[in-house]
């Protein structure tokens, strides 16, 4: 918890968190609006905006259900989608928190029992840091 903490803005486009995780080296970031914690954003949710925007009304018309276009037509279109969407789509809502003075242990437990990768530090009901279970290893490995 000791790198500066990125968060990201809830309307941010999705392309572009992309590449400030990618830049910052960490596999996700609170999402913040008006200064408070609305949610999480991990490179997994990256993984699942396929799923989300074939569930999207107007995804795949009855056109053309009879008739497929090509995947050139596909490609292009899960592209623009993608370009659109923005953080609140996709992030998770329910984060796991700790204070800024709970121990580690009690955080790796927290991990362990709500099964997620990253426990965000709050302060004043705003995201002081996040600690991820790779910094978990790191603190093991000495």
């Amino acid at each position: 918890m000791d790198s500066p903490l990125v968060c990201i803005e809830a309307d941010e486009k999705l392309p572009l968190v992309e590449g400030e995780l990618v830049k910052a080296q960490v596999g996700g970031a609170p999402v913040v609006s008006d200064g408070k914690m609305v949610g999480i954003i991990s490179r997994s949710d990256f993984v699942r905006v396929p799923v989300l925007l074939d569930m999207l009304d107007g995804y795949v018309d009855e056109e053309m259900k009879q008739q497929p276009p090509s995947e050139t037509d596909q490609v292009r279109r899960f592209c623009d989608r993608f370009a659109d969407l923005k953080v609140r789509e996709v992030m998770t809502t329910q984060v796991i928190s700790c204070m800024r003075d709970t121990p580690i242990n009690e955080i790796a437990a927290s991990m362990i029992d709500h099964h997620v990768h990253r426990v965000v530090a709050i302060e004043n009901d705003e995201p002081v840091g996040i600690v991820e279970s790779l910094d978990l290893v790191r603190l093991l490995a000495g």
